[in-house]
């Protein structure tokens, strides 16, 4: 059996990304045992009705980007509603800052550099410069938006904050505040990243690199082939998974900053570091799955592209899909430049070259197309990404995520507005046992569907506890009256799906 203090360990405090793939979550709702289509009308009135998905503990936001990319893709009127719990302030104000980036009029940030900045910002402990600025021009926009809830309204209506307490957008602000200094010196990710791997390994420590290898040839390469063993290591070593750009990534990624409170003489006191995942990548959730089956070809037994390709390919979609409402087409997705191809380690990558990912086919595209091009310099595409007195988003009609207080958990058993509200509830590894508390199924519509993330990806875990962890949530998913969608295998499911009975009589 692992050592769970090790896992732990390893693991964090913190879950800055997901370890499942993104989901479309509408499409858990008409998902029979079997797999097939079968449509399950909402509670409140038919298949117009919007949507209340509730997601806890996800991490990051992979989840809204592809299944706003879906509904916008195809046609979908339906409107949705997300609602946002995590168990700090770090991680909301990390995910207002992927909201506001990924949904960046087209014409103040082009497909490819927003992308690519995406993934910078979250899963890299170092960034380039040009990342770093656009991160402090944000964090600028971001403080004056969370502080007057009126300009937030005007000019981020994407978002609403109004659940959040007082102390909650102090919170917000402080985090936005800290992401504006370039190079805090409390703060110097090189070593926080050597301090955390030391704590880890301990005297393993020399022999990381070995360590990082046997992790993935034997415990994720099985499960996730596409990732590269050379972008794995890189990352196991300094912690930068994504290095696209044929430029230096020097500067610290400051939104990847936590407390953690330290038992000294003087009594408890914060310190702010890293305080992440240091053995589980942040490729699973963008990275290892994709519609488009030409970037898992094999070359010799070996595939062309890599992980790294696979989730600027997902960014670039889901944006562009909820942006314009038509189908992403990648320029040229059996060419060989990739971040790592059989011939070409990651150090001699070929580097992707912007394109208008815009350019109108149809009559609707063309509608859709923001006709203005984004700048062609990265320095000037930063300096123009976040308007001062513009809006931080395009308009997406029909979608609005509100963002929950950390209270949430407890809300939503004794508040009334809650009940019977959430059509698709999902809950992150590290907060699914909040299902198993009592009456939490008064939030829950009759046929809701609870999707609870698995373990398949965390390496620290033998397959005994990863079962036992299947088994765990099972039961707890029970407890609250709801049965599993198709038979659950904690081995090889990254996700658990369950149905509540079509009445309230199951609870």
């Amino acid at each position: 059996m692992s050592n769970l203090t090790d896992v732990h360990t390893g693991v964090g405090l913190i879950n800055w990304w997901g370890q499942s793939p993104a989901l479309d979550l509408v499409a858990t709702m008409s998902t029979s045992a079997d797999g097939a289509a079968s449509a399950v009308p909402s509670a409140d009135g038919g298949e117009d009705a919007e949507v209340n998905v509730l997601l806890m503990g996800a991490g990051d936001i992979r989840h809204i980007l592809r299944t706003v990319a879906v509904l916008r893709r195809t046609g979908s009127t339906r409107p949705i509603h997300f609602h946002v719990a995590e168990r700090g302030m770090d991680l909301i104000a990390r995910q207002l800052l992927q909201i506001s980036l990924a949904y960046t009029p087209s014409h103040r940030l082009g497909l490819q550099l927003k992308a690519e900045m995406f993934l910078e910002l979250l899963g890299n402990s170092l960034v380039r410069s040009q990342t770093s600025e656009y991160l402090v021009v944000a964090a600028n926009r971001l403080i004056d938006l969370v502080t007057d809830p009126e300009l937030m309204e005007q000019h981020f209506p994407l978002v609403s904050l109004k659940q959040l307490k007082f102390q909650e957008r102090d919170d917000l602000e402080d985090v936005f505040k800290f992401w504006r200094e370039p190079s805090p010196k409390n703060f110097v990710m090189t070593e926080l990243w050597e301090y955390r791997l030391r704590e880890y390994l301990k005297q393993r420590y020399d022999s990381r690199g070995n360590l990082a290898d046997w992790d993935y040839s034997m415990k994720l390469k099985d499960h996730s082939p596409i990732v590269h063993v050379r972008h794995f290591c890189r990352w196991r070593a300094d912690g930068i998974a994504f290095d696209i750009r044929d430029a230096p990534y020097d500067v610290p990624n400051r939104t990847l900053a936590s407390g953690r409170v330290f038992q000294e003489k003087r009594g408890g006191v914060e310190k702010r570091g890293y305080w992440g995942d240091i053995v589980n990548s942040p490729y699973i959730g963008l990275g290892v799955e994709c519609e488009e089956v030409s970037f898992f070809k094999l070359r010799q037994d070996k595939f062309m592209k890599s992980a790294v390709d696979v989730a600027v390919h997902n960014v670039s979609a889901h944006v562009h899909e909820a942006l314009t409402g038509t189908p992403y087409k990648p320029v040229d997705p059996d060419s060989d430049g990739s971040a790592a191809t059989v011939d070409a380690p990651p150090e001699a990558e070929s580097k992707i070259t912007e394109v208008d990912e815009e350019a109108p086919e149809t009559e609707a595209a063309a509608a859709a197309a923001v006709p203005t091009p984004a700048p062609e310099d990265d320095a000037e595409a930063v300096a123009a990404a976040v308007a001062p007195d513009g809006d931080m988003t395009v308009p997406l009609p029909g979608v609005r995520i509100t963002m929950l207080p950390k209270k949430f958990p407890q809300d939503m058993l004794a508040k009334k507005k809650y009940r019977n509200l959430f059509d698709v509830v999902y809950y992150g590894a590290g907060m699914v046992h909040h299902l198993k508390e009592d009456g939490v199924s008064v939030a829950f519509k009759p046929s809701a569907t609870i999707v609870a993330e698995g373990v398949e990806y965390y390496l620290g875990l033998t397959n005994e506890q990863k079962t036992e962890f299947a088994t765990k949530v099972s039961g707890y998913a029970a407890a609250c009256g709801a049965s599993p969608i198709s038979p659950i295998d904690g081995t090889k499911q990254a996700h658990y799906f369950y149905r509540m009975p079509p009445s309230d009589t199951g609870t």
